[in-house]
């Protein structure tokens, strides 16, 4: 698989360093503003929030789990679900072109049945 697009497979832990490990809860969203339950989120100690598709998730460091889980339970929040993820300390950018041949090599990691995970440190706003 890797020969066939130029890449090479490390052992386990080879890229661990590069990311963050994190929780993502997700929330069913309140009624009225999406902004009033960000800011409530990140005031419960998430890093970053994503709203849509009628929910809010919160970005939360591993670390950090146990304290949100208090500050949001507190606050009347109970998530729907939970799940670890893993976010680039130092995404990088690619011209259009590249991003492309990027996003092909992932897809195909994705779809290949013998990888069961595949993470990138490709920023989402590349050019």
């Amino acid at each position: 698989m890797g020969s066939e697009f130029g890449g090479r497979l490390l052992g386990s832990g080879g890229v661990g360093w590069m990311f963050r490990r994190c929780v993502i809860f997700e929330f069913d969203a309140t009624p009225g503003p999406a902004e009033a339950m960000e800011l409530a989120l990140i005031d419960a100690g998430a890093i970053d929030t994503y709203v849509g598709g009628g929910s809010v998730q919160a970005l939360v460091p591993i670390e950090s789990c146990d304290d949100f889980q208090k500050n949001t339970s507190a606050r009347g929040f109970s998530p729907r679900r939970q799940y670890l993820t893993a976010v680039a300390k130092n995404p990088v950018s690619l011209e259009m072109n590249n991003r492309a041949l990027a996003e092909t090599l992932i897809g195909a990691l994705e779809e290949h049945p013998a990888i069961t995970a595949v993470w990138t440190t490709l920023a989402k706003d590349s050019a």
